[in-house]
């Protein structure tokens, strides 16, 4: 067990980068994450939370390194370039 010196939970956040496509004719037009078998993602879904990340709000899509800057809670800070992600 974590010992913790206050009430949060330990959290594990995982992005799935770039998990959005468009549907394939080869896959019967399902996208590639519709056709995937992924019970483990599955089970992680089914036992804890899930929501959108809007850093920009609606209709406002952000490169994905922008977005992860933001999801890191840099949104009003100047993006210094995807370097300093990797």
């Amino acid at each position: 067990q974590p010992r913790l010196d206050d009430d949060r939970l330990p959290v594990v956040l995982i992005i799935l980068d770039g998990l959005g496509d468009r549907p394939i004719p080869e896959l019967a037009g399902a996208t590639p994450a519709e056709a995937a078998r992924t019970p483990v993602l599955d089970a992680i879904v089914a036992s804890g939370a899930s929501g959108w990340h809007l850093p920009f709000g609606w209709g406002r899509a952000a490169s994905s390194e922008r977005a992860n800057w933001a999801l890191f809670g840099y949104a009003d800070t100047p993006f210094p370039g995807r370097a300093v992600l990797e």
